[in-house]
């Protein structure tokens, strides 16, 4: 897993995804999160493996979350390998925190 804090920084990590880079798009867009991970990691954005989930800790937020490939997306840059963004209940892009799960290869 890795737990990711609203303002793109990582609270944790799973030793599985320790080097897992999350960075801001050029523009900096709200609710937009670019990841990176580490040299090795088996990752599948195509198909039901792995998951992303909202985590607010109890905050009681109202919202949604949608992942895509990097193609055509503000994380177009090299060595991005997807996008997460991230919205409140309006459907308005918002920062809010989240976790990505990646299951043992």
């Amino acid at each position: 897993w890795v737990n990711v804090n609203s303002n793109a920084t990582i609270r944790s990590v799973s030793s599985g995804l320790s080097g897992t880079t999350v960075a801001r798009p050029a523009a900096d867009l709200v609710g937009v999160y670019c990841i990176r991970f580490p040299t090795g990691v088996a990752a599948s954005f195509e198909a039901a493996v792995g998951s992303i989930q909202q985590n607010f800790g109890g905050a009681g937020l109202a919202s949604f979350i949608t992942v895509t490939k990097t193609f055509g997306s503000p994380c177009n840059s090299v060595g991005f390998h997807v996008a997460v963004q991230t919205y409140n209940s309006a459907g308005t892009p918002a920062d809010r925190p989240f976790m990505i799960l990646n299951p043992k290869q």
